[in-house]
């Protein structure tokens, strides 16, 4: 059975981040991090991360959580830089 979401990916179309976000790049996977050494568990880039559509994540490469958080926050569009906000 399908899973039932908070809301539809077709939602996110207009929404300002989401859009800033996907400007500036596709997301690495926690699988792609974790196959390149990029991410220590125990610092939670992932940690919170919602079910994002596969369209949002890099095959192979991709920007990590936190420099995404970062990138948005320097937009004006988070009001911090952490993980946590952003997802």
């Amino acid at each position: 059975a399908r899973q039932t979401l908070e809301w539809e990916p077709s939602d996110l179309k207009d929404d300002p981040l989401v859009s800033a976000m996907l400007d500036y790049g596709k997301l690495m996977s926690k699988s792609t991090a974790l196959q390149r050494n990029k991410v220590d568990l125990k610092m939670g880039d992932f940690d919170g991360a919602p079910w994002l559509p596969p369209s949002f994540y890099s095959k192979g490469s991709g920007i990590m959580p936190d420099q995404m958080a970062q990138a948005m926050f320097d937009a004006g569009l988070l009001p911090d830089a952490y993980t946590d906000t952003l997802w």
